[in-house]
């Protein structure tokens, strides 16, 4: 698979005790869009809770210099993290995506 072909996902984990949820809501919302499961850089399963901020946020960019694509979920703005990953994909000419608030996938009530 070619580095164009790929996307890395970014937004806020620090803080966010329900980061996987939005994460994996961020991947459907995606594949929804046509991209495939394999093609998606998923920092949420790549990192532990525990890692060291510093440690996790260079694993990050390495997987993301892997990348053609950068989606940037809604809170990106918050994260220290997601914006120096906003920062680098400019730097480095990568496609970006904005996931807006309203594209994230919601149940309807049950009645």
């Amino acid at each position: 698979m070619k580095t164009k072909d790929k996307i890395y996902l970014a937004g806020t984990v620090t803080g966010d005790p329900c980061y996987k949820m939005k994460f994996n809501a961020g991947v459907e919302r995606l594949v929804e869009l046509g991209w495939k499961q394999e093609q998606i850089v998923n920092p949420a399963q790549l990192i532990d809770r525990d890692t060291p901020w510093l440690k996790a946020r260079w694993k990050c960019l390495r997987q993301m210099r892997k990348c053609g694509w950068v989606a940037l979920l809604p809170d990106w703005k918050e994260s220290t993290g997601a914006r120096i990953e906003h920062l680098v994909a400019r730097v480095t000419m990568k496609w970006m995506i904005y996931i807006h608030p309203m594209d994230t996938k919601r149940e309807q009530p049950k009645k």
